[in-house]
C-alpha cells in the first residue's frame, strides 16, 4: 500500500512540474508575443521612445530588432546617442548611421573612441566615416596611419573611402594609401581601399600612380576579386592608361566574368578613338552575355568601318532570332543598311506589344523617320500603347514636340493636354518637361492641372508630387501659390519633406505613420529563412528570406508571391553592375506597386552581390518592387532594406535585362 502511495506521489509530483514547466513555457511564449506585438507597433508608428524602450529587451531578438528599427526612425538624436556610447554594440553604432549626427555628435563619439572596448572601434570608425565632416575626415586620416589592428584598418580604410567621395585625401598621403592598397593581396582590404575611387567622380588616384596600379592589376589579376578587377579598371580608365588599353586587348574578352566584361566596356567609353580602341570594339561584340551586350550598346557609339567590324554586328543580329529583341535592334544602329529600314508599322508594333524594345526602336525610328511620322505612330496609337511603353513614349514625344516650331507644336496640344490628364503616374512623371518649356506649357490651362494633381492620391502618388514640387516652386504664380496652399494642410510625411525641400513650411504636423504589421503566425510557419524561388525565361533563381531582421518584408512579398502577383512579371529596370529591378505588377514601368505600404526594415548586413532589397521612393514607401544586386555597394546599407540573398541562380541574374519576365514566383519554409 504504501509504494502504492509513493507511487502515487511520485506520479503527481512529476505531473506538477510537468504542468509547472508548461504554464513557464507558455507564459515565456506569451511574454515574447506581447514583445513581439509592442515592436511591430513601434516599428508601425515609428514610435522612437518605446524603440528606444525596447533596446532594452531581455529578449535579444526584440533588442535587436529595435536598433535596426531606430535606423529609419527620427527622433532626439541625444538620446540615441547617450544610450549607444554608454551601452556599446555594433547594432547600436548601425542606428546612429541613419540619423542626422552634427558636428557636436560626431565629437562626442571621437572623444570616447580612446577608451572605447576594441570590439566596437571598427563599428565606430565606419559610422564617423558615412557621417564625417572635414574635421572627422582628417581625424580618420590621422588615425588610420597610426593604426597596426588590422580589423581597424579595413574599417579606416572604408571609411575614408566612403569621406573621401566629399572631401580631398591630401597629396601628402595619398602616396601611402596607394602604397597600402596595393601591400598585399586581401581582398576585402582592397576593396575597402578603392571603393572611394571607383565610385568618386572625381580621380583620386593622380596619373602618377597608375603604372604601380596597373602593375598590381596585372601581376595580381588571378587572385584579386571579380570586384576588385572591375575598380582598378575603372580607376585605371579615369586616369587614360595606355597599359590597360593594350593589356584589355590581349584578354579573351568572352570568357571573363560577366562584371569584369561590363566594366570594360565602360572603362572602354572614357577613350578617345584609336587604332586599339576600334580592336576593342570588335573583341567586346564576340559576348553572347545579354547583359554586357545591352551594356555595350548604351555606352558605345563606335563609328567604325571594315568588314570585321560588320560581320561581328551581323553576327550579333543573326544570334537573336527575335526581330525586336532590343540587342537585336541596338545592333541594326550600326548597320547602315538596316537601319534605314525601320518602318512606321515597325515601330507601332513595338509600341503596342515589345515595350522592353522602345528605346532602341525610337534610335532606329530617327534614322529613317521623320519627327512628324514618329510623333504621328505615336500620338494616333496613344490607347493602344503597351502601358509599359507609356512612360519612354511620353518623354520621347514632349522632347519632340519641343524641337519642333511654335506653329507646329500647336498640333500637338491636344495630345499635350491628355499627356497631364493621365491618372498614370508614369506618364504625368514622363510629361514633367512640358511645364519646363514655355512654350509647351501654353498648351494648358495651369489651373485645371493643378486641380487634376490635387486630385490624385497623395500616398500612392507621392512620386509625382516629388517630380512636380521643384517645378512649381520654380515657376511661381497663382497657380503655384494655391498648389503649395493645398499641399501645405497634408500631414503627410513624406510629402512633407518633399515641400521643407524647397523651403515651404507644411501648416500642420506630419501625422504619425501607420505602415503595415506583419502576420506573425504566417511568419511563424515560414520560418527564419523561407525560400522565395523566382521561375524567369533565363532559368531560376533561388533566394534564402532573412525573415527575423525583416518580417514585414517577408510577409509581404510572401503574400504577393504566393497570390500570383509577381507571376508574367518583368524586370523593368537593369543597370548592369548594379541592379536588376522587378515586382511591378501594377505598371510595369518602375512607377506600380500594391497598395499596402510596408515600412523600411533597415538591415545591418551589407548589399553585396546577389542580395535581393525593397525598392523605395523614401523611407517607408515600400510597397511591392524588389532588386537584386550584381555587386557590392555598400552605399545602400541600412537605407534599404535588404530582405534576402540568392542561394542558386547567380549564372540567371548576369543574362537578365530589360524586359525579361518572372513567370511564376512563390515562397515556401526551407526544407
Amino acid at each position: 500500500m504504501c509504494n502504492i502511495l509513493k507511487a502515487k506521489h511520485k506520479s503527481s509530483m512529476k505531473l506538477f512540474f510537468l504542468s509547472l514547466w508548461g504554464f513557464l513555457i507558455l507564459s515565456a511564449c506569451s511574454t515574447k508575443q506581447t514583445n513581439y506585438t509592442e515592436l511591430d507597433l513601434a516599428v508601425s508608428k515609428r514610435d522612437f521612445t518605446k524603440l528606444i524602450e525596447l533596446t532594452n529587451s531581455r529578449d535579444k531578438n526584440i533588442s535587436d530588432q529595435a536598433y535596426r528599427a531606430l535606423y529609419n526612425t527620427s527622433g532626439n538624436v541625444d538620446v540615441l546617442l547617450n544610450r549607444v556610447l554608454n551601452n556599446p554594440s555594433k547594432l547600436g553604432f548601425f542606428s546612429l548611421r541613419g540619423q542626422p549626427l552634427k558636428d557636436a555628435h560626431l565629437a562626442s563619439i571621437i572623444a570616447d573612441y580612446p577608451q572605447m572596448n576594441p570590439v566596437y572601434k571598427p563599428d565606430v570608425i565606419i559610422t564617423l566615416g558615412e557621417k564625417a565632416d572635414w574635421t572627422t575626415h582628417l581625424w580618420l586620416l590621422e588615425n588610420w596611419v597610426k593604426s597596426s589592428d588590422p580589423e581597424q584598418e579595413k574599417a579606416f580604410a572604408y571609411a575614408i573611402s566612403r569621406s573621401s567621395l566629399t572631401y580631398e585625401i591630401p597629396d601628402s598621403l595619398l602616396k601611402t594609401w596607394v602604397q597600402k592598397t596595393t601591400a598585399v593581396v586581401n581582398n576585402l582590404l582592397i576593396t575597402n581601399y578603392l571603393y572611394g575611387a571607383y565610385r568618386s567622380r572625381k580621380i583620386i588616384y593622380k596619373p602618377e600612380y597608375s603604372a604601380q596600379l596597373f602593375h598590381f592589376l596585372e601581376t595580381n589579376y588571378e587572385q584579386l576579386s571579380t570586384l576588385n578587377k572591375q575598380y582598378l579598371i575603372q580607376i585605371l580608365s579615369k586616369v587614360q592608361s595606355q597599359e590597360l588599353l593594350t593589356w584589355m586587348n590581349d584578354l579573351n574578352f568572352p570568357s571573363l566574368e560577366v562584371n569584369v566584361q561590363v566594366e570594360m566596356i565602360r572603362a572602354l567609353g572614357r577613350y578617345v578613338e584609336s587604332e586599339e580602341y576600334a580592336q576593342l570594339c570588335v573583341s567586346f561584340l564576340s559576348t553572347r552575355n545579354n547583359l554586357a551586350l545591352q551594356t555595350y550598346f548604351e555606352t558605345l557609339a563606335p563609328k567604325l568601318n571594315g568588314e570585321t567590324f560588320k560581320k561581328s554586328i551581323k553576327d550579333v543580329q543573326d544570334y537573336y532570332e527575335d526581330e525586336y529583341h532590343p540587342i537585336r535592334l541596338s545592333a541594326r544602329l550600326y548597320d547602315a543598311s538596316a537601319s534605314k529600314s525601320f518602318t512606321s508599322n515597325d515601330l507601332k508594333t513595338v509600341l503596342i506589344s515589345k515595350p522592353y524594345s522602345l528605346n532602341q526602336a525610337l534610335k532606329l525610328a530617327e534614322n529613317s523617320l521623320t519627327a512628324d511620322k514618329i510623333l504621328l505612330v505615336i500620338s494616333d496609337n496613344w490607347d493602344s500603347v503597351a502601358i509599359a511603353s507609356k512612360l519612354s513614349a511620353a518623354e520621347y514625344a514632349v522632347s519632340l514636340i519641343g524641337e519642333l516650331s511654335q506653329k507646329n507644336q500647336k498640333t500637338y496640344y491636344p495630345f499635350l493636354r491628355k499627356l497631364l490628364s493621365s491618372k498614370d503616374r508614369g506618364i504625368l512623371i514622363g510629361s514633367v518637361s512640358i511645364l519646363e518649356s514655355e512654350a509647351l506649357r501654353n498648351a494648358i490651362s495651369m489651373d485645371e492641372f493643378v486641380t487634376h494633381l490635387l486630385n490624385l492620391d497623395i500616398e500612392q502618388d507621392i512620386e509625382v508630387f516629388q517630380t512636380y514640387i521643384p517645378i512649381f516652386k520654380k515657376l511661381g504664380g497663382e497657380s503655384s501659390t494655391n498648389f503649395f496652399a493645398e499641399l501645405s494642410k497634408s500631414s503627410n510625411p513624406t510629402l512633407q519633406k518633399a515641400l521643407v525641400s524647397v523651403d515651404i513650411t507644411p501648416e500642420v504636423e506630419a501625422s504619425s505613420v501607420l505602415l503595415a504589421i506583419p502576420n506573425r503566425s504566417r511568419l511563424s510557419d515560414l520560418g527564419a529563412h523561407p525560400i522565395l524561388t523566382l521561375l524567369t525565361n533565363k532559368g531560376e533563381i533561388t533566394i534564402e528570406l532573412d525573415a527575423e531582421r525583416n518580417p514585414t518584408t517577408v510577409w509581404l512579398i510572401d503574400s504577393l508571391s504566393n497570390s500570383g502577383k509577381f507571376d508574367n512579371v518583368p524586370f523593368h529596370r537593369v543597370i548592369g553592375n548594379f541592379v536588376m529591378q522587378g515586382g511591378d505588377f501594377e505598371t510595369r514601368n518602375g512607377y506600380g506597386g500594391g497598395s499596402t505600404i510596408i515600412p523600411t526594415e533597415g538591415s545591418d548586413l551589407e548589399f553585396e552581390r546577389g542580395t535581393i532589397g525593397m525598392a523605395s521612393a523614401g523611407t517607408d514607401t515600400e510597397s511591392a518592387q524588389y532588386f537584386i544586386m550584381h555587386q557590392w555597394h555598400p552605399h545602400l546599407n541600412g537605407r534599404y532594406t535588404r530582405f534576402g540573398k540568392v542561394l542558386s541562380g547567380l549564372e540567371v541574374v548576369d543574362q537578365i535585362i530589360v524586359g525579361d519576365m518572372v513567370l511564376k514566383a512563390g515562397v515556401h519554409p526551407k526544407q
